[in-house]
């Protein structure tokens, strides 16, 4: 019987090619304290007001495995980029309307700008290659929540 090799695995629903299946992912999470206001928004979004938001970020190796000590990455540096990623955001004294750009800094907004920086920073503080990103989501309250995949979802 002639055996066969897959040379790629796409995640079901997220559109990321993969080199192998998934059997493993790996999730930080950590949170910033910030204000906005959604210009365009018809309630009371419109008006000046704050969250504090829970950021979670959700990684995976392409390959589908573990690295030389059993690890998809190590926690801490995954931890300290996500860090880095949302000081700029936390308490800065600026409006995330003028940090982000936008009138309107949705959750959509704050998930896409935290997988951007993110994917940098996670390549600063580890050595680990063939991370990626899958899901960022993002909190702004109990019950309101975004998810972001960088990769789409197919």
């Amino acid at each position: 019987m002639q055996k066969r090799t897959v040379d790629a695995v796409i995640v079901p629903r997220m559109g990321v090619v993969m080199d192998a299946p998934v059997k493993w992912t790996v999730e930080v999470k950590d949170r910033f304290a910030a204000a906005h206001k959604l210009e365009h928004h018809r309630g009371q979004c419109r008006r000046l007001h704050g969250h504090t938001y829970e950021v979670a970020v959700m990684v995976i190796r392409k390959d589908g495995g573990l690295d030389d000590i059993n690890m998809v990455v190590d926690l801490g540096p995954l931890r300290r980029a996500l860090r880095r990623t949302l000081v700029p955001l936390d308490h800065s004294g600026k409006l995330l309307n003028e940090l982000l750009h936008t009138a309107d800094p949705t959750c959509e907004i704050v998930a896409r700008h935290v997988a951007e920086v993110m994917a940098v920073e996670m390549s600063s503080v580890t050595s680990t290659t063939g991370l990626e990103i899958l899901r960022v989501t993002v909190s702004e309250s109990i019950g309101a929540t975004v998810c972001y995949y960088p990769g789409g979802l197919t």
